[in-house]
């Protein structure tokens, strides 16, 4: 989780959910 913390945008969040699940 250390995107979450840096990726505030929803956009971001998206992008780094679906980088961690991949």
């Amino acid at each position: 989780m250390l995107y979450a913390s840096m990726t505030k945008d929803e956009c971001s969040q998206h992008f780094y959910l679906q980088a961690h699940v991949y």
